[in-house]
């Protein structure tokens, strides 16, 4: 008579896919694979050294090189954006949220939405969240904080 091993089920083998580098389990004696750990039976973890990870790539610009035109360039092109944006802002005639007239506007701090007095009358007071984007509302004094 042979003694009974001591674990029930198969006996699963640890194994990395070379083409993805996951791990499966492996059943010894069928050769079927299973990505998802298996409940019964016993795992042979191997010994054999994890594969090689490719290279890293180099960085595409080198920090050592005088960036500093490329600096200003950006520092121009941002102001330019930024000039662009207060003059949609100041042009705006439609509320973001109801797209009707902006009557009695508000401008909120954080995320720049404009609100008619409607939309800052039935959502503002309530939910201190911009409608339009959901970004938290400041408030002080009971008031929504804007720019006019």
């Amino acid at each position: 008579d042979e003694p009974t091993p001591a674990h029930a089920g198969p006996t699963w083998r640890v194994v990395v896919d070379e083409t993805s580098g996951n791990v499966e389990y492996e059943d010894v004696e069928t050769a079927c694979r299973s990505k998802i750990r298996p409940r019964t039976g016993r795992v042979l973890a191997s010994d054999a050294a994890p594969p090689e990870r490719p290279p890293a790539r180099e960085a595409l610009f080198s920090s050592t090189e005088d960036s500093s035109g490329d600096e200003e360039d950006r520092r121009q092109r941002d102001a330019a954006e930024a000039e662009a944006a207060r003059d949609r802002e100041r042009t705006q005639a439609s509320c973001d949220f109801c797209d009707q007239a902006l009557t009695d506007p508000l401008r909120l701090a954080r995320c720049r939405c404009a609100l008619c007095a409607c939309c800052q009358y039935r959502h503002l007071r309530f939910f201190r969240m911009c409608p339009v984007c959901g970004e938290a509302v400041l408030v002080e004094g009971g008031r929504a904080v804007g720019d006019g």
